[in-house]
């Protein structure tokens, strides 16, 4: 169990940082790098939101992060938007 959670909370991370760093020295790419990581952030948020309708979540942290995520997406979709030809 522990080897998946790092694998998606660690792995995905650092990714994503990757693609994130590499859009900015290959700018052809970047709009798409900015879109697939404001999608993922959303989708991470509308899973949280599912599972907090399936069951209560202890703790303040899952919306915190709930809201970090979202915040983050809607950055993205800003930033996007900006560059968009």
């Amino acid at each position: 169990m522990r080897n998946k959670v790092r694998a998606v909370y660690g792995g995905f991370g650092v990714a994503i940082a990757g693609l994130l760093t590499a859009s900015t020295v290959y700018p052809k790419v970047q709009q798409g790098v900015v879109l697939t990581v404001a999608v993922a952030l959303f989708g991470m948020a509308a899973g949280r939101l599912l599972s907090f309708a399936i069951e209560h979540s202890e703790g303040h942290y899952p919306v915190v992060f709930l809201v970090v995520e979202c915040a983050f997406g809607s950055l993205m979709l800003y930033v996007y938007s900006s560059s968009a030809v």
